[in-house]
């Protein structure tokens, strides 16, 4: 089943997806592009992989470790709670993953009662805490992002 592939699709608020586009041009060969776009200062601790790869690890990440706060990410973005609660998802966000990798999501929301945008951001928060990320850097990312939407 490891090698059979399905579509997970999530669905976020403004906020998950600028939060996803500022982890992606860190981190995947897709968000690349977009570090000239949004004239993103490169850090040494960027790497290029493809946009699966990253997914799969992240999600793997939080679903083995637990991690059920997002305390780094509501330091980076401003009213954080508000924001994540208040507006509804009005976007969709499609991975390709592997259908054994599906499944462990799906348990993990239903077992934490969690939203789809929730899972996501927990994921980026658990990486937030294992590469011990800087957060002044993150915030500026994120920021410049929405300033351009």
């Amino acid at each position: 089943m490891e090698n059979e592939k399905g579509v997970k699709a999530f669905k976020i608020n403004d906020l998950g997806s600028q939060v996803l586009e500022a982890f992606e041009m860190i981190y995947t060969s897709k968000g690349k592009a977009n570090v000239l776009k949004h004239d993103i200062e490169k850090k040494p601790f960027f790497e290029y992989q493809k946009i699966a790869d990253f997914y799969t690890q992240i999600f793997n990440d939080l679903i083995i470790s637990g991690i059920n706060q997002m305390s780094n990410l509501k330091k980076v973005v401003a009213d954080f709670d508000e924001k994540n609660k208040a507006k509804k998802p009005t976007k969709t966000r499609s991975l390709e993953l592997s259908k054994e990798t599906i499944l462990n999501i799906n348990k993990f929301i239903d077992e934490n009662n969690i939203t789809g945008q929730d899972f996501l951001l927990m994921a980026i928060e658990q990486r937030i805490v294992n590469n011990n990320l800087d957060l002044t850097y993150i915030e500026s990312v994120v920021n410049l992002i929405k300033k351009d939407l």
